[in-house]
């Protein structure tokens, strides 16, 4: 469990969300940050790790995301992951970058849900490193 030590040491900086004030940093086992996403827009979130202050070494590590009407169900409303290619990591500046493309928000049919973002290791090993809850606005143009 030596991996799950130094993932629960990384800090998040630089959280910006479209639609969402610019968070200061957080250096816990799991951040929570409440989210804003704009239905038909396209929408986009990054923050970059750390660790013990200089940018974090993310080679081998995977991004996954999932936002669900609830923490019970069994659906995802939205699967992002860097399998799927909404999910990138910057190796250089140690950020994850996540973005929404309209046509995904648009068909979201709920106004309020819950998400988690989580960093795999090559290995296997997953630990949870952000979550919240997410308002979806209607839009009015269409």
């Amino acid at each position: 469990h030596l991996l799950h030590g130094l993932i629960m040491s990384f800090c998040i900086t630089d959280f910006n969300a479209v639609n969402n004030p610019v968070v200061s940093d957080t250096c816990f086992a799991t951040a929570t940050r409440n989210l804003t996403i704009n239905k038909g827009t396209t929408f986009g979130l990054s923050f970059v790790l750390s660790k013990d202050g200089d940018l974090a070494d993310l080679s081998g590590y995977t991004v996954r995301s999932a936002i669900k009407a609830s923490y019970d169900s069994a659906d995802d409303l939205v699967y992002m992951s860097t399998s799927n290619q909404m999910i990138t990591v910057q190796l250089d500046t140690s950020e994850v970058v996540m973005n929404i493309p309209e046509k995904v928000t648009r068909r979201i049919p709920v106004a309020l849900g819950v998400y988690d973002i989580e960093l795999i290791s090559s290995t296997g090993q997953t630990a949870q490193i952000i979550k919240g809850t997410v308002t979806f606005n209607d839009q009015v143009t269409t």
